[in-house]
């Protein structure tokens, strides 16, 4: 118990000496934060929020760090079963973004291989916990994450001219529901009608995205002549590969997947939408099953997991320089999204893109000379889905990262459903996804081979 007060008694002293440098530091920002504003002309009331959040961020990543550490020293000493109502501890980690949870996986990958005793059950169900999908999924770490639903957006319903935003953008939460009536059909057709003929920025970024707090848009890259009229046709039926589907986060599971079948994760999806495009529509594709989430044998759904389909689809895309089309299929996190299509109960979809630009401008790290290809290639998806099949999609979500879509053109992330749909409702999707990649790609819009089914 000694042991366990000077831990606690460290932890505080260092809890508050940081807290004294970061008032410190606060007070001798602001003092430099306001000149600047002053000699500037900046909007301080701005600046100032700006750099509170990221010194937020900096201090509660310090505070996990130390959890961390406290963590490891019970896994490792075992001393968990000694410690006085340890549950709260326990608690306060899991109820807060988890920045300690590579550390946590590595742990319990320990505990499961027998190298560390388990001397708690009740400790061990808490990691088992914090180390599942759906709690890594919904707390997804640092890098190209794909996690959608807890990105915090800013809702302003009464933006009405984009332009006049300073920096072009329009954030707002996709609230809509799914729908198939004529009503809400026509609705649909008539925005896709009105954007097509009045080629406007404004309206396109209002009704065809969700702008994620972290990013914003401009006209530079949303020009709406050149993303509309940009040919993304390829030449279909080749005896070459041409479409190219992987899963950086190979491991997303649904509702009722079953435990280690790989038919019932996203790759089983991804097999799905392999067969339809060949045997349907023609296209040879190669569908890359490698486990990029796992690659360094532990569960990793940040940096890492793309990091590793980087260099999986780099080769790829060397051995085979024929591929013009690369699909990233994820499964999202959140509510279910469903809707029904030729009778049956389908997952919704949304198309993703990484815009290399945070809230303070470009991202030159990670560079994109394909952007324009790619939102193009998103948008002409949507559209069509959009006339072919009204309630498919969810709008285009737009982040701030890359998510390695500078590869080519024609790439796309698609995150299909959430982890709350079921395995057929997933598969199902496959089937209106694939004719609108075939109308796309094909340039035929009004009809489909005669192979088709």
């Amino acid at each position: 118990m000694n042991m366990n007060m000077k831990i606690d008694r460290r932890s505080m002293w260092n809890s508050l000496h940081q807290v004294f440098w970061i008032i410190v530091s606060l007070f001798a920002i602001i003092i430099i934060i306001k000149c600047c504003a002053v000699t500037t002309k900046t909007d301080f009331s701005d600046t100032f929020k700006e750099v509170i959040e990221e010194m937020i961020s900096d201090f509660s990543l310090s505070l996990y760090q130390e959890q961390s550490n406290y963590l490891s020293y019970i896994v490792e000493s075992a001393v968990l079963p000694e410690l006085e109502d340890s549950n709260p501890i326990f608690k306060f980690m899991t109820s807060m973004f988890p920045i300690q949870q590579y550390t946590i996986s590595e742990k319990m990958q320990m505990v499961m291989n027998g190298d560390v005793e388990e001397t708690d059950n009740e400790f061990i169900e808490v990691m088992k916990l914090m180390t599942s999908d759906s709690f890594m999924n919904g707390n997804a770490g640092f890098g190209e994450d794909d996690s959608t639903h807890n990105s915090e957006l800013l809702v302003d319903s009464e933006l009405s001219d984009v332009e006049g935003n300073p920096r072009d953008s329009y954030y707002e939460d996709d609230t809509t529901t799914a729908s198939s009536t004529a009503v809400a059909n026509n609705s649909l057709l008539n925005k896709i009608h009105t954007l097509e003929s009045s080629r406007d920025y404004t309206y396109l970024i209002k009704n065809f995205y969700i702008v994620d707090k972290t990013t914003y848009t401009t006209k530079n890259e949303f020009d709406v002549n050149k993303l509309l009229d940009k040919d993304l046709t390829i030449s279909i039926n080749s005896d070459k590969p041409q479409v190219l589907i992987y899963h950086t986060h190979a491991s997303e599971a649904f509702a009722d997947s079953r435990k280690n079948k790989t038919e019932d994760t996203i790759v089983g999806v991804g097999e799905r939408l392999t067969e339809i495009l060949e045997e349907q529509y023609g296209i040879n594709v190669i569908h890359d099953t490698s486990i990029y989430d796992m690659m360094g044998g532990t569960f990793d759904r940040g940096t890492k997991a793309y990091d590793y389909s980087l260099k999986g689809v780099t080769k790829i895309l060397k051995e085979n320089p024929s591929i013009k089309v690369i699909i990233d299929l994820h499964r999202d996190e959140g509510e279910k999204r469903v809707t029904q299509i030729g009778g049956k109960d389908t997952a919704q979809i949304m198309l993703f893109n990484g815009l290399s630009r945070n809230a303070n401008g470009d991202n030159k790290y990670i560079p994109n000379e394909n952007l324009i290809g790619n939102l193009a290639f998103s948008l002409q998806l949507e559209l069509q889905a959009m006339k072919e099949y009204p309630t498919l999609m969810k709008r285009i979500y737009l982040k701030s990262y890359r998510y390695n879509l500078h590869l080519l053109p024609r790439a796309t992330l698609v995150e299909l459903g959430t982890a709350n749909n079921t395995v057929e409702e997933a598969k199902n999707a496959m089937e209106p996804f694939a004719k609108v990649i075939y109308q796309v790609l094909s340039g035929n819009t009004t009809q489909t081979p005669a192979t088709t089914k």
